[in-house]
């Protein structure tokens, strides 16, 4: 991805936060009939929270390369460690990692040159709440596969139910985002 000067690649080398069973069970399904599309949409379930909260759920190796850097979070957070932080030539660059929120940190480097970090992000036990969101969401769209139109007199409302709700405490509003 490429944004204001900002590109990341991200190699995910974690499991997946809900397992096939526990979704299974969350919608009394007994059989193996249906595993296929399942574990797809608890991937894409999870990618969504992802975006939403602007976090990393699964254990992740991600490379981000800023053109300009001084002062900024770390993003995709929680950050577990910062391997590497280098200048366009693969030298290291002077930079100071601190951050008041724990698992998300700035990174200070006032360089006018490209810069480019590798770090390893991801929960180390994703939050139940967060899980049952990811649930929610796969099993909206298992259940309701051509959508379900909630608009009103009131406008667009969110169902009592919904995933966003569930997660909405853990979001992070970056400039990322």
């Amino acid at each position: 991805m490429v944004t204001r000067g900002f590109a990341y690649n991200r190699v995910e080398t974690g499991d997946e936060p809900v397992s096939l069973d526990l979704c299974k069970a969350h919608l009394e399904i007994r059989s193996g009939s249906h595993d296929v599309l399942l574990q797809t949409l608890i991937i894409a379930a999870r990618k969504q929270v992802e975006k939403f909260l602007s976090v990393t759920l699964v254990a992740s190796t991600i490379t981000a390369r800023w053109e300009e850097l001084t002062t900024v979070e770390i993003p995709y957070g929680p950050v577990k460690t910062v391997t590497s932080v280098q200048d366009k030539d693969g030298g290291d660059a002077s930079h100071t990692i601190e951050g008041l929120v724990p698992g998300f940190p700035d990174i200070k480097a006032d360089r006018s040159a490209p810069t480019v970090i590798v770090y390893e992000a991801g929960y180390e036990q994703v939050p139940e709440d967060i899980q049952l969101a990811i649930i929610k969401l796969a099993t909206d769209n298992f259940e309701q596969r051509t959508g379900v139109d909630v608009s009103g007199a009131a406008g667009y409302q969110l169902l009592p139910n919904n995933w966003m709700k569930t997660c909405a405490t853990y979001r992070r509003i970056t400039w990322a985002s």
